[in-house]
């Protein structure tokens, strides 16, 4: 049914409680229903709520490429209704109904026959004919179109944006932020201004016109909030400083908005008036958008294919801003579906990624794939390119590119080997499924990754890469956040408690979930190790005298007290917890925790 698709898969995706879940879920039969209709499936899955969760899951012939729930699961992996649909589906398939694809559905009924059931959808779900209006522009009304920046607007709102409004709502917060100033009890220079994520907020509605073409209440909106930040930065700035990345943020809309806008040659002096009554070093990149539009004599050739080295900037000095410059014209040219004006700019402007990313989704993936191998220099950037072609189902030539982004540097190594191993398990190439699993393992140790290489080979194999896999967990840096979590994880599934033991000895207190989880493990096997580690981190909170924090000590004196029972020096340990309470007899609050253990 889906390619590769395993247990292991499965819990590589969720985290240790889902999965359980999960199981717990597809034993109950909490699966309703699963309906497969060509590479897709669609569930319904009994939860906490009274209506079942719904469940949608897309794969390809390389695997997985997508799950979600309508669940508000939010801590990471799959939630556990997406668990139990795809254990019912590896462990149940004949449970899944299999129903023809919409065009097979369709197919046999006539005009009339369709007529009548659009009218239908549309009456039951009048949402749905804002999709049929704009998928009739864009695919049956283009005939008459042209290809200017006009004509690919959708229609702008007939009443202005209340820019009065949005500069009270602004000035409102950041008065707040003056306000509050001197009630602060550390320095400035590690505090925001309070409120910023509010005014951030409200700037990125603009998003929303500029999506749909309306530059014009675009330009309205970030003037209104640049005339409410200049103003109250008179006070703020001596206070907080100024917030650079903000102002660039602010600078960046107002360059896409004016961009946005077909502005005449006086609107264009107008508004660079303001914006030089503003600050203009802090508007750069906004002055160059009004000053160039998009009828700069070099970025016209440009865009009709005859680009030289210094791309749109002829004989000018290139500015600090020029990528993120090109980035939003190429936004820009994306929404108005420009294809052959995008792909000409992004190879003017060095935007490598961008053209190679439309390349492919414009069909030519061989181009993509060629260039690609040659022009993409970071794993990350291969990743992103990978996906791009899986998504036009090129499935070998996603694979190349993500084998060749494995040998680039990068951040994104772990992440793109364990998607490239998946990839390719799906199309059933064991061996690059196998080489990419030991470099996700590389990147990063994980149990999942661990039996994974474990299933892919023989029995006489599996000792030797055991040792190559237990010396990369044991040698891996300890500055990756939470990687002794993962490291304890194969620990104790190999049962090699020194070695688990060796990882979270002296692990911080933060860590207390990962600590506990060994100490429950390996109590069986080394309880003097859990009396005196768990004494130690007890006896650190007790002394410092810190009352928010007995409950934790108290925790750790249950471990040691367990300890000692396991060994059977139950005297011991109430001789020593005699003495914790007259060492500390005077703190009334642990007094009152401790009973709890007498």
């Amino acid at each position: 049914m889906i390619p590769g698709l395993n247990k292991t898969l499965i819990q590589k995706h969720s985290n240790l409680q889902s999965y359980e879940k999960g199981e717990d879920y597809y034993e109950m039969g909490s699966v309703i229903s699963v309906i497969q209709r060509g590479n897709a499936l669609s569930a319904q899955v009994e939860g906490s709520e009274y209506e079942p969760y719904a469940i949608s899951v897309r794969f390809d012939q390389g695997g997985l490429l997508e799950a979600q729930c309508s669940c508000p699961y939010d801590w990471g992996g799959w939630c556990k209704h997406i668990v139990a649909t795809l254990l019912t589906c590896l462990e149940m398939p004949d449970t899944v109904s299999h129903k023809p694809m919409l065009e097979e559905s369709l197919k046999n009924l006539d005009a009339n026959q369709l007529r009548e059931l659009m009218q239908t959808i549309v009456f039951e779900f009048p949402q749905i004919h804002e999709i049929i209006d704009d998928y009739l522009d864009s695919h049956v009304n283009t005939a008459t179109a042209s290809t200017s920046v006009e004509s690919t607007h959708k229609p702008q709102r007939q009443t202005p944006v209340d820019s009065k409004s949005i500069r009270k709502q602004v000035s409102r917060i950041l008065a707040q932020a003056h306000e509050g100033y001197y009630d602060r009890d550390y320095y400035w220079d590690d505090y925001e201004i309070p409120g910023l994520d509010k005014v951030r907020e409200i700037l990125g509605k603009t998003n929303d016109f500029l999506e749909n073409g309306d530059g014009c209440n675009a330009l309205i909106m970030v003037q209104a909030v640049t005339d409410a930040w200049m103003e109250a930065m008179e006070e703020l700035e001596d206070a907080y400083g100024t917030d650079e990345d903000f102002m660039d943020d602010l600078a960046q809309t107002w360059a896409e908005a004016i961009l946005t806008s077909d502005l005449s040659v006086e609107e264009r002096d107008e508004w660079r008036d303001i914006l030089e009554d503003y600050d203009g070093d802090y508007f750069g990149i906004a002055l160059i958008a009004l000053e160039q539009g998009w009828d700069f004599p070099p970025l016209i050739e440009v865009l009709k294919g005859n680009i030289s080295n210094k791309g749109i900037w002829g004989t000018q000095e290139v500015p600090y801003f020029a990528d993120d410059l090109a980035i939003i014209r190429l936004r820009i040219l994306e929404r108005q579906k420009r294809y052959e004006d995008y792909l000409n700019l992004a190879e003017a402007e060095g935007q490598s990624l961008a053209w190679l990313l439309m390349l492919a989704r414009l069909g030519q993936v061989e181009k993509a794939v060629k260039a690609g191998l040659q022009q993409l220099f970071s794993d990350h950037e291969a990743f992103s390119l990978a996906k791009a072609l899986r998504e036009k189902e090129r499935l070998e030539e996603a694979l190349q590119i993500a084998e060749h982004g494995l040998k680039l540097e990068g951040s994104s190594k772990k992440e793109l080997a364990s998607w490239t191993a998946e990839l390719a398990k799906g199309m059933g190439l064991a061996d690059r499924a196998f080489q990419a699993a030991l470099q996700s393992f590389k990147a990063r140790p994980s149990l999942q990754d661990y039996l994974d290489i474990q299933q892919q080979v023989s029995a006489e194999e599996w000792p030797a890469y055991q040792k190559q896999l237990l010396d990369i967990t044991r040698s891996y840096p300890k500055d990756f956040f939470d990687i002794e979590k993962d490291q304890t994880d194969i620990f104790l599934h190999e049962g090699l408690w020194d070695d688990a033991i060796k990882v979270i000895s002296d692990a911080s207190s933060y860590q207390s979930e990962i600590i506990q989880r060994v100490m429950d493990t390996v109590l069986p096997h080394r309880p003097e190790w859990i009396a005196e580690n768990a004494k130690a981190r007890a006896e650190r909170i007790m002394d410092g005298g810190k009352a928010n924090y007995y409950h934790f000590a108290v925790e750790w004196l249950r471990r040691t007290k367990e300890a000692y029972q396991k060994m059977e020096r139950f005297d011991e340990w109430m001789e020593y917890y005699h003495t914790v309470r007259q060492t500390h007899s005077r703190k009334y609050k642990l007094m009152g925790l401790l009973k709890l253990l007498g």
